[in-house]
């Protein structure tokens, strides 16, 4: 989740500066393809900006030759800097690079983060390599400095770090050696006047502790998932919006996510074993865009739907997986060997007391459009307590229902379940508040733990 915009995002839109990042990021991979096949370009290009495609993208030209393929690549980075997106490329070739100069301080937070069969599971699963590779490649080199002297010759070593920043997501040496090279927002600290002209502007916003919060974050975005249903026999599984864990194996969702299980009288239909799955850990790689598929847990059969309330009331619906996915560790994958030092995926704490106020930050971790995990923040624009609603307009998209809603601070203040809806101010997203949530599943003894 680290995206690449800078100071300009707010200008654009928060999703169109990541999307425009993730072209360039993206387009590395299809040069061949799109030489050959114009038509899959074009696709592609319509499938990451709509139909019609800006022109100052792609003016028709077809894509036959190398020095076209060239005059289209200008043409996007082109159209990039206009917009005030960094060029991910070059970010990651700069991150390279620094790691190269301070490998030896790398080498040092690894020996201290993994043992070897630590070590060597992390290359297997994540860097899908084979240890043996390493060694054989790298005779006479001891295995942490043969790992990392493999991965510079591939010009992999920024992947190393971003991996293993997901494996230990709590190591603040990881965190801080990310910033130094280029790999975690960096924040570098104003000349300071010798006379006081600083001041809290906006109380609701504050300065937050930038090393706590984003270790907060770290571990919030493998709480939450991708929520898929397979409708009969004959349907593929296809997203269908956002959940997140409150409990050992315990995922709220909204009410009219899974409500195609629900009978009109309110109790769960059977279910078979794949009708409904969560996804975690479903990202998209920075430097490839490639997708990770995370691991699926499926639900509970015999006792799937613990509680529910309909759209028109608190619009939730407490699911239950078959497995206790906070008790797994992160960064492995399912049903294979994990390491005691990983660090469990934990759950969302649900809050009996919330404070709300109009206009401060909204952030919505979420699945939109089912596509890898994204984040989206600005603000609360109203707070209709009559109606139990809270609105924003920070942004989502379809598939993003059931996607939990964080204050500045990551606590849990919503569950987000409608988009789109016109008010005299303008167009707005809705919310739940948790606490009313967290009552009804009370008022019903329903144990989270």
């Amino acid at each position: 989740m680290e995206y690449v915009l800078n100071d300009y995002e707010n200008d654009i839109g928060f999703e169109k500066a990541n999307s425009i990042s993730n072209l360039i990021i993206k387009y590395k991979l299809i040069d061949e393809t799109y030489v050959k096949d114009n038509v899959g370009y074009i696709a592609f290009l319509k499938k990451t900006y709509g139909d019609p495609i800006p022109t100052s993208l792609h003016e028709g030209t077809p894509l036959s030759t190398e020095s076209d393929a060239l005059d289209s690549e200008n043409r996007i980075i082109k159209y990039c800097e206009s917009q005030n997106v960094i060029n991910a490329t070059k970010l990651l070739s700069n991150a390279e690079e620094e790691i190269k100069k301070n490998k030896n301080a790398l080498e040092k937070i690894i020996r201290f983060a993994f043992s070897i069969d630590e070590l060597e599971r992390f290359i297997t699963f994540y860097m899908e390599t084979k240890p043996q590779d390493i060694r054989a490649s790298n005779a006479g080199l001891e295995f942490f400095q043969a790992t990392l002297a493999y991965f510079e010759r591939q010009k992999r070593l920024a992947n190393v770090v971003m991996g293993m920043r997901q494996w230990r997501p709590n190591d603040q040496e990881l965190y801080s050696y990310s910033m130094e090279v280029g790999l975690a927002a960096k924040v570098i600290p104003p000349e300071i006047p010798n006379f006081d002209l600083e001041s809290i502007i906006r109380q609701e916003t504050g300065i937050l502790n930038l090393v706590e919060w984003r270790s907060k974050l770290g571990k919030i975005e493998n709480q939450v998932c991708l929520i898929k249903l397979k409708k009969d026999e004959n349907s593929e599984s296809i997203p269908n919006g956002t959940g997140f864990l409150i409990g050992d194996n315990l995922v709220l969702t909204n009410w009219h996510v899974v409500n195609h299980f629900i009978d009109i009288d309110g109790k769960p239909k059977a279910i078979k074993s794949d009708s409904i799955s969560a996804h975690f850990g479903f990202f998209a790689e920075l430097d490839t865009n490639q997708e990770q598929d995370g691991i699926t847990y499926l639900l509970d059969q015999s006792s799937w739907l613990v509680a529910h309330s309909p759209k028109e009331e608190l619009d939730y619906a407490l699911l239950r997986l078959e497995k206790k996915a906070a008790e797994a560790a992160v960064g492995g994958l399912e049903n294979r060997p994990q390491d005691s030092n990983m660090a469990k995926r934990g759950h969302i704490a649900m809050l009996d007391e919330i404070l709300v106020r109009e206009q401060m930050p909204l952030f919505i971790i979420q699945h939109p459009g089912g596509k890898p995990m994204g984040i989206a923040v600005d603000r609360v624009s109203k707070i209709e307590n009559e109606r139990n609603r809270i609105q924003y307009v920070t942004n989502t998209d379809r598939g993003s229902s059931g996607s939990p809603c964080f204050d500045a601070n990551w606590n849990l203040v919503a569950l987000h379940h409608a988009g789109g809806l016109q008010r005299l101010t303008g167009e707005v997203n809705q919310g739940i508040p948790v606490d009313k949530i967290f009552a009804s599943l009370r008022s019903q003894n329903i144990d989270l733990s």
